[in-house]
Order: structure tokens, then sequence, then C-alpha cells
């Protein structure tokens, strides 16, 4: 990413940008409608309750309170908030477009590994993850209901970290999380937890 270029979220829908490292900030819009779901098969496979909550919620979210903004490169970024809300955009945050999270939970964070593959977390245990830059987002079954507050990866393998001390480890993508205390983190990642967390 160039030097100097700052995005930063936050209540009422705020998304400001800086090209200089922070001296003059400008403000960016985005577009809070919810893309149609073309692919009847796509439709089918998402939950009929979370579809009508993105829906319903279409009007809250162009003030929703936004939590967490990543990039990848100068151009492709992300951010998540209130009522399940993703936005992207490709073009450096010219123009922010929303993308369906089949959710309608307060994410509170979010990480990209990469161009493509993304995870978010938020309240009530959820964690959502997509591997084509988010045009199909997917929930990750977590089995805990509290809430997660963020996302640390490491050398493959993902920190979910929550409320009163809850992390969640998962050692294979495809594998299951399992919860960790404070006191026993992975011997081989122990020194790197600190360093995200």
């Amino acid at each position: 990413m160039p030097r100097g270029r700052i995005w930063a979220v936050g209540h009422f829908g705020t998304i400001i940008h800086s090209a200089d490292g922070g001296k003059s900030w400008v403000t960016q819009a985005y577009d809070s409608r919810v893309p149609d779901i073309i692919d009847k098969r796509e439709r089918a496979e998402a939950s009929s309750d979370a579809v009508t909550a993105e829906e319903e919620n279409q009007g809250a979210v162009q003030e929703a309170r936004l939590n967490a903004v990543t990039f990848v490169d100068a151009n492709n970024g992300w951010t998540v908030g209130e009522f399940g809300l993703v936005l992207h955009t490709d073009d450096g945050g010219e123009t922010w477009k929303r993308q369906r999270s089949n959710v309608s939970f307060l994410l509170f964070a979010i990480r990209a590994i990469d161009q493509r593959r993304l995870v978010a977390v938020g309240s009530d245990g959820i964690c959502i993850e997509t591997d084509d830059g988010g045009l199909k987002w997917r929930a990750v079954n977590t089995g805990v209901s509290e809430h997660f507050l963020d996302i640390a990866q490491v050398k493959g393998t993902r920190y979910l970290v929550g409320e009163n001390g809850l992390i969640m480890v998962q050692e294979d993508p495809r594998g299951s999380f399992r919860r960790v205390s404070l006191g026993s983190t992975p011997g081989s990642h122990r020194s790197n937890l600190s360093t995200r967390v």
C-alpha cells in the first residue's frame, strides 16, 4: 500500500480517508442497497431470516455504526458494522458497495488474508468468511455464543478473540474451533498471539 494512505470508520456510516498520512481527510460515501440474489440456488441456500433481515435493514444501514476496515492494496478494502453490514471498494474508496453477508448480527472485526479470502466476526459467536472477495459470504460454526471482538491469522492458524478472555483456535481451515485458555495457547504460536491481539 502506498505510504500515507489511511482509512478510518465509525458511527453514523462514517468512512474517512487520508492520502497524506493524516494531514487532511475526506469523507467517503457508500451505497447501502443490498445486491440482488440472481442465482436461484444461492437464494435457496441462504437463510430466509438473514435475507429478510438484510433487506429490512436496508434503510438503517445508511447511518450504521462501522467498526473495522481492512485493505489488501491501494484499491481493495472492506469495512463491517451493524446489521451484518459488509462494504467493499475496489477503487480506493471512491465507491463503496454493499455485499450480502447473509447475517444480521453486529460485526466487530474483519481481516483480509489476501484479496479473495477474508474473515469477519461479531456478536453472538458469529464468524463469516469468503474465498471470492465477498461475492459469497458463509457462516462458520464456532460452537459458542459469546461476542467475538477481533481476529488474528498466524501461519495458517486462526484465532478468534472475544469477551471475558475468550480465545477460539482453528488450526485447520476446514477443522472445528476449540476453546483455549489464556494460560495454554498452542506452544508454537504462544509468542505470536500477542502480535495481533
